[in-house]
């Protein structure tokens, strides 16, 4: 995530990327439109650019120009694995949770407080477990035990929290570790599917204490 007051800029304007529709992956082009498209329904919320980059890994979203870059290291390597769609699934919904927080305000209130980035980045795992649920359910029906499981796709979970945490000391504490981002990200998945995004923040504050963010 990147807050900036820069102006408006295309994907050509950052240097080795740009725009998705030039992306040779038609699959995974796709794959990440469409599922871009519900995540706006879901949100409320639109990035009005999304770019691939060539030096950038996983995502990042500027929230005030409302731009969604995409790294190529990332996208290629999740292409052939076997949870590659639900790690982009994960990866567009929390950098899209972020443009929600955001367009809804919900910065206004955090933004200076402490600690900052980490309760930023876990609350967006929190919507971004919501958004999963839903994506999963519109593909397998109602949620039964293991369904978590089953989204991801393989027996050794969620490996691309190992990628969103932070493995070192000082960085977890900035942007939380593995394990309390995907405790967030299954707290959002659990709760039910028919609460809005725009009224999740009830769901936050029952486990927000938990993690050390309330």
């Amino acid at each position: 995530m990147i807050l900036s007051a820069a102006p408006l800029w295309a994907c050509a304007a950052q240097p080795g990327a740009y725009p998705l529709a030039s992306y040779d992956n038609v699959r995974q082009r796709r794959a990440i439109t469409e599922t871009l498209e519900d995540i706006s329904e879901y949100f409320g919320v639109t990035f009005h650019e999304v770019c691939v980059s060539q030096t950038l890994f996983q995502g990042q979203a500027d929230v005030l120009r409302g731009e969604l870059t995409l790294g190529l290291r990332f996208l290629s390597f999740y292409a052939g694995r076997v949870d590659g769609t639900a790690s982009l699934v994960v990866l567009l919904a929390h950098e899209s949770a972020h443009l929600f927080q955001q367009v809804s305000g919900w910065f206004d209130g955090h933004v200076g407080a402490s600690p900052t980035l980490r309760c930023i980045e876990l609350h967006a795992d929190f919507l971004a477990g919501g958004y999963a649920r839903r994506y999963y359910e519109a593909r397998n029906g109602p949620v039964t035990e293991g369904a978590l499981t089953q989204f991801f796709s393989d027996t050794h979970g969620p490996s691309i929290f190992y990628g969103f945490g932070n493995l070192n000391n000082r960085t977890t504490a900035l942007r939380g570790g593995p394990s309390e981002r995907f405790e967030a990200f299954a707290h959002g998945f659990d709760m039910d599917p028919a609460i809005p995004a725009q009224d999740r923040d009830k769901g936050w504050s029952q486990i927000n204490a938990g993690l050390n963010c309330a």
